[in-house]
């Protein structure tokens, strides 16, 4: 026996992958038990009693399951076996999402029985059922013990884990939420299970169970056998045994369309519900009833527990410790605080509005007892020095409060991996004792949350013991290290620290650095409230060095950054922040190094940086050769702000880059990173600026171009776009030389207009196949290098193509919004970093792409220099902006915004051409509705069914009683005038000729429906009537229809009548105003002026055919 307490057993490898992906214990190697895998883990129980578990993987369904449970329990005996996987449901009592529970289960095939009746013996498929513990069961299925689990919505795992779900997805998922087949909120429900081979394929057979008695809860392949090989053990020495699943379909012939959502996601779903209540079962309720002791005074304990105030010394763990920005000067003012923290904002519903560090200060002494805060922003915003001076303030100048500031980081120094809540609460209880007994109030400022879901039982423990204490807490969160989005019910998914009530929620913000009176104080403030700097140094020095290396914002660790190494000679030679960030963070490296020496590399680093950020490669995991790397760069540098990560990531890019692409297979094979996936990875905005800096290094931009002009010449597919990326940024005169030979190698991709070939049902670029999708992001690269290339002609039919294509547009605007990092499904840490490519359409949020696009825009503006990428900008804000109007989401403030912008870009129509020109012109009009689409286009095309004609009106015709011909009934009469007569007088043109005709017929008025019928003669109105079809030509914008264009192309046929159709359809047009005349005869004012009106509209008819008939309606009307 090897001392193993629990054993899991798990039929596929699909569940057992789930083990390791959300958050189990952590296994240890594989190893065998027979013809199965085993692998081992640790943990402690609720008496802090060190326990061992194996996971079992049979690789199989059905009885082989048996064997493995037997060998498993001749090989350890354990105290429990438990079995994990996932199930159909039977019947309506549990849902998708829900845990099942056997109260006891029916081996139907193997324990069939013949059992006598009436009519002699009959086969009774189930036999006797395996009873399952009572006490055992209801431990797990106890509403006390599953609220402590917290599992998640489904949607709330989807939005963390990365699944993507389509719009189809998530309504069918509300849908079946709401109709009960998927829970809103699992749950644990017990029942009876029906097991057997033929349980998950005859269909008949799960109709035979509906037909019973029995009431079968769920089905599966394995628990029974598991319960079988249990009962036949010797009772003294058996263990305790329990089948835990989770409903992932519902067992009938719907199984597919819920495996399709997501591709597996709620199978996924069911699967972590297992992993979380099983760790929670083993940890909290399960009672082991042995005598095993922990570990005695004279042992080696798994982990001390125990705080002292040196573990608890907030001194000795900030990442950025040593750099001025942690120096801080506690006898500073209060006045130079408030400049320090000019950033600071409080939320106020939707709105943060800004508020001084004294009135944070005067909110945490004047709130309530209990009281919960939350202070989060971005990393290097000054969370940690805030707190720090919040501690210095309440304890010295408030013999009301006392405050103890706490590193999070220091608390999970002193846990073990994985440690029960009864000695994290343990932990706190001493870490706090001494505040116990005091009359002053405890306020406990916790720093450095990132939002991983190992954080939330060590805060809950802290909470806990502060409420027993009267206390309050301030939680810190570092949320650039778990990126969020809001949802459509404008909340944030899935993050622990959000589903909690706080008194008062508080932002550091990093700050614009090209707002000077907003930098200057922050810099300001710091220089006043640090100590040990040089007192020559003035926040206008600092500010010039940050502008001129072009940090892209300015926050508390870039100040730190620039006076820690101001003035250093390697550091005054860097072209750029990236350049300056790295140079510190070698720096940084070899302090380390001096002090604890461990050989690994600053590319080794930056590596290390590139894995843990891009999602495609974190999955892939290393070996444990390249593990301590992982774990040196967790330990030392994971919790540097984005700036450092991103230019980390870019010098891992431009190391992986060295070669190229056929020359370095044994340096990515050394450094464990597939180059395809590498190669496919596509940057967000942080990284592709930084590797832009490196760039201006001639010989760094000349090795990575060398290696783009190889993926040009010899990769395809999703490597084309970051090679075309690097093409578009070319610096200096060799690289723009090498760019074109780029240029030329990825030609083919602007031979192929996708927009003429785009399936008309086909309106999105999430709806293409991913093969068309990279194909089309490719082709985008290669026009956007263009346009920083400044190839005019190139721009121009990229924004032809944006404007005429829908998917080509979905695909410009979704892009854009990854890229700056305004996802819906957002990964840990990588928004704004990578692009996953999901494109989704469902996104709100717009604010960061929002904010670069109108800041380029209105600086080309300001400058009166419009460049090709201007225009790019120009053209994605705006599709933006339209697609956001078209749903109804946009606030009166952004469409002020808009205006605006659109009113000063009028100055400078010349210089944004005529196609963007049409595409702002309708945008203009659309903005004065609150939502604009395809119905109100149409709704303003049909004002011309109610405008009255001008002529007929301007004699006085018509009452209101009788009304008067408008210009919609005009059309039509023209319309039925051409179909009656063009087959006889015209037989020889073709049908599609016929239609040309009718079609310039149908819409040779359509602009009097913006500005109303009027006299020929009117020439005020003729050119407001241009500008009307340019509007309507441009509005196929909204909704996409793309037929709207062809309305300018035709108004102006119709109005040159200088084709064959075109004569026609100006024949048919005077006809129908002659055809008119004669209903209105009575009311012309004499016989002279009906006489005349009908010769003048009939010397216009050009066409002889139709001028013979015109005559023949003339003769009946006594015109000679």
């Amino acid at each position: 026996m090897t001392g193993v307490d629990v054993v899991i057993l798990v039929a596929l490898s699909e569940e057992f992958d789930t083990f390791q992906k959300y958050d189990f214990y952590e296994l240890g190697e594989k190893e065998e038990l027979g013809p199965f895998s085993q692998y081992r883990f640790s943990f402690f129980d609720k008496h802090n009693v060190s326990r061992n578990g194996v996971v079992v993987l049979v690789n199989d369904m059905g009885s082989k399951i048996r064997d493995a449970t037997i060998e498993a329990c001749r090989q350890h005996g354990p105290r429990i076996v438990i079995n994990a996987g996932i199930s159909g449901r039977l019947n309506t009592d549990a849902k998708l999402g829900d845990l099942v529970i056997p109260s006891h289960i029916n081996l139907y095939a193997e324990r069939g029985a013949a059992v006598q009746s009436g009519k002699g013996y009959v086969l009774q498929a189930g036999g006797s059922a395996i009873p399952i513990e009572r006490e055992l069961r209801n431990s797990i299925s106890e509403p006390q013990f599953l609220s402590k689990v917290g599992f998640p919505t489904f949607l709330d795992f989807c939005s963390i884990h990365g699944f993507h779900l389509t719009e189809s997805d998530i309504e069918k998922t509300k849908a079946w939420i709401t109709e009960g087949e998927v829970s809103q909120s699992p749950n644990a429900v017990v029942g009876p299970f029906a097991v057997g081979p033929l349980v998950g394929k005859a269909e008949s057979f799960k109709l035979f169970l509906k037909g019973t008695d029995k009431n079968v809860l769920a089905i599966d392949m394995e628990s029974g056998y598991v319960g079988d090989a249990i009962e036949n053990m010797n009772r003294r020495t058996r263990p305790d045994f329990i089948a835990i699943r989770s409903v992932s379909d519902t067992g009938d012939q719907r199984k597919k369309e819920f495996d399709a959502v997501g591709s597996g996601a709620f199978r996924q779903w069911a699967m972590n519900n297992i992993v979380s209540i099983l760790q929670k079962f083993i940890e909290h309720q399960y009672e082991f009833q042995d005598t095993k002791e922990a570990p005695s005074a004279k042992q080696d304990p798994p982990q001390s527990l125990e705080p002292s105030t040196e573990q608890l010394n907030l001194s000795s763990s900030h990442y950025a410790d040593g750099y001025p920005g942690q120096n801080i000067d506690r006898s500073s003012l209060s006045d130079a605080k408030n400049s320090r923290f000019s950033n600071l904002r409080k939320k106020n519903n939707a709105d943060q509005a800004p508020v001084t560090y004294e009135e944070l200060i005067e909110e945490l002494r004047s709130a309530p007892n209990g009281s919960l805060f939350l202070v989060e922003g971005a990393g290097g915003c000054g969370k940690s020095s805030m707190l720090r001076f919040v501690e210095d303030e309440l304890n010295i100048a408030d013999d009301a409060h006392k405050s103890i500031y706490i590193n999070s980081r220091i608390v999970f120094e002193q846990m073990p991996e994985r440690q029960a809540d009864i000695a994290i609460l343990d932990f706190f209880e001493k870490a706090l004792q001494s505040y116990k007994d005091s009359d002053a109030r405890l306020i406990v400022l916790f720093d450095e949350l990132f939002g991983h879901p190992r954080e939330e039982p060590i805060v809950e423990a802290l909470l806990s013991v502060l409420d027993r204490m009267n206390g309050k807490a301030v939680l810190a969160f570092g949320f650039d290290h778990y990126e969020t989005s809001k949802s459509k019910n404008g909340d944030k998914d899935g993050l622990y620290l959000y589903k909690k009530r706080y008194e008062a929620e508080f932002r550091l913000k990093n700050t614009n650095i090209f707002d000077r009176s907003k930098a200057l104080p922050v810099i300001r403030g710091m220089l006043e409230t640090g100590q040990d700097l040089d007192q020559s140094t003035t926040a206008e020095d600092i500010y010039g060095i940050a502008l001129k290396l072009g940090f892209p914002y300015l926050n508390a660790f870039v100040v730190s950054l620039l006076l820690e190494n101001r003035g250093k000679r390697l550091f005054e030679q860097s072209r750029s922040s990236t350049e300056f960030i790295l140079h510190a963070m070698r720096d940084e490296l070899k302090r380390r190094e001096e002090k604890v020496k461990s050989g690994i590399s600053f590319d080794d680093i930056c590596v290390e940086a590139l894995r843990v950020h891009i999602p495609e490669l974190r999955r892939k995991g290393v070996s444990k050769d390249r593990e301590w790397h992982r774990d040196y760069f967790d330990d030392n540098f994971a919790q540097f702000p984005k700036l450092v990560q991103t230019s980390f990531i870019a010098n891992a890019v431009a190391h992986l880059m060295e070669f190229p692409p056929d020359g370095s297979h044994q340096l990515f094979k050394s450094l464990e990173i597939d180059h395809e996936d590498f190669y496919s990875i596509v940057f967000g905005c942080d990284v592709t600026s930084s590797i832009k800096d490196l760039l201006h290094n001639e010989e760094l931009e000349e090795r990575l171009l060398r290696s783009a002009v190889s993926i040009c010449d010899k990769l395809k597919g999703p490597s084309l776009s970051f090679a075309l990326y690097l093409a578009g940024r070319a610096v200096s005169p060799n690289g723009k030389s090498i760019a074109k030979d780029i240029f030329k190698l990825t030609d083919f991709l602007l031979e192929n207009d996708l927009s003429e070939t785009s399936a008309k049902d086909v309106r999105t670029i999430s709806a293409v196949s991913n093969e068309d999708k990279f194909l089309r992001l490719a082709t985008r690269t290669h026009f956007i290098s263009a346009a920083y290339s400044g190839d005019a002609d190139l721009t121009s039919e990229y924004i032809r193509r944006v404007i005429n294509d829908p998917v080509e547009e979905s695909l410009n605007r979704t892009f854009h919004l990854e890229y700056y990092g305004d996802h819906p499904a957002r990964s840990f840490g990588s928004a704004s970093i990578s692009v996953r490519l999901e494109l989704d359409e469902t996104s709100e949020a717009w604010k960061r792409t929002r904010g670069v696009l109108q800041h380029r825009i209105r600086a080309a503006i300001t400058q009166k220099t419009f460049s090709q990428v201007h225009k790019i900008h120009i053209l994605t804000y705006f599709c933006i902006l339209k697609s956001k109007h078209e749903q109804g989401l946009l606030s009166e403030w952004e469409v002020s915004e808009a205006s605006e912008i659109l009113q000063q870009l009028k100055n400078f129509l010349i210089d944004i051409g005529e196609q963007l020109t049409g595409f702002l012109h309708v945008l203009e009009h659309a903005l004065q509705f609150d939502r604009y689409d395809l119905v109100d286009v149409i709704e303003n095309l049909y004002k011309i069914k109610t405008i009255p004609r001008f002529g007929w009106v301007s004699r006085g015709f018509g009452t209101e009683v009788e009304g008067v011909e408008t210009v919609g009934s005009h059309v039509l009469g023209s319309l039925i005038l051409a179909d009656i007569l063009l087959p006889d007088l015209y037989p020889h043109m073709t049908l599609q000729e016929h239609y040309r005709v009718k079609d310039l017929l149908l819409t040779h008025d359509i602009g009097e429906a913006f500005v109303g019928d009027f006299h020929p003669s009117d020439q005020t109105k003729r050119e407001e009537e241009k500008h009307a079809i340019a509007l309507i030509d441009a509005m196929r914008v909204y909704g996409d229809y793309s037929n709207l264009r062809t309305f300018g192309e035709r108004f102006e046929d119709f109005s040159e009548g200088t084709s064959q159709e075109a004569r026609l359809a100006v024949a048919f047009d005077k006809l129908d105003a002659i055809f008119q005349a004669l209903f209105y005869k009575e009311k012309f004012e004499s016989t002279d002026e009906f006489q005349h009106f009908l010769s003048e509209n009939f010397s216009r008819i050009s066409d002889v055919k139709v001028r013979r008939f015109a005559q023949t309606i003339l003769a009946r009307a006594g015109v000679e």
